[in-house]
């Protein structure tokens, strides 16, 4: 099922000249280079390395919320049509091609030609940091689009990643453990 034509992100975007800038409404994008992205990560040592990607999951997955909570909106509450436009959005912003499979709350994710393992690959190579799955904000998207269809929280999880060399990146997203009772702090 496809979005209704209006939800497709390519049609929306604006350029303003003026200021420089691109829009969909309220939210201001960014075209980067992933290699020029890629590239800032790969020059950190792996204990920060590791604290910027989930650093910039998590942001993706809050910011990138607002984005599928205007996605939803538009398709009043329809969730094949919310799932249609997330992954229209992904490819329209360059973010490899999304196919989404849904096992009741657990969602397997398929992203062929990642912006972010290829600018990862052609940042160059570093043998400390080589053989890491790097799609970090495709985890925040999918997290957030997870919690926007079931309403709970998840753990996003890159099982492969094609800067590992394989041909295409899996996630799983499924529901976060619940917290333990009668841990620190609990009374």
């Amino acid at each position: 099922m496809s979005p209704l034509p209006d939800l497709r992100l390519r049609e929306r975007l604006q350029h303003d000249a003026v200021h420089g800038a691109w829009h969909d409404g309220p939210r201001r994008y960014l075209v980067l280079r992933p290699d020029s992205l890629m590239g800032a990560l790969r020059l950190l040592d792996a204990a920060t390395r590791e604290t910027v990607f989930d650093a910039l999951a998590l942001s993706v997955q809050r910011h990138g919320g607002d984005s599928l909570r205007a996605y939803a909106a538009g398709v009043d509450g329809d969730v094949h049509a919310l799932i249609a436009a997330t992954l229209d959005s992904a490819a329209d912003l360059g973010w490899g091609v999304w196919s989404l499979k849904q096992q009741g709350v657990a969602l397997e994710l398929t992203v062929q030609h990642s912006p972010f393992a290829a600018g990862w690959l052609a940042a160059g190579s570093d043998p400390h940091s080589d053989g890491l799955a790097v799609c970090a904000p495709i985890r925040g998207m999918l997290a957030a689009l997870a919690l926007a269809l079931a309403a709970v929280p998840v753990q996003v999880r890159e099982l492969r990643c094609a800067a590992q060399g394989h041909r295409e990146c899996c996630f799983v997203a499924v529901p976060a453990p619940a917290p333990a009772a009668g841990g620190a702090g609990t009374p």
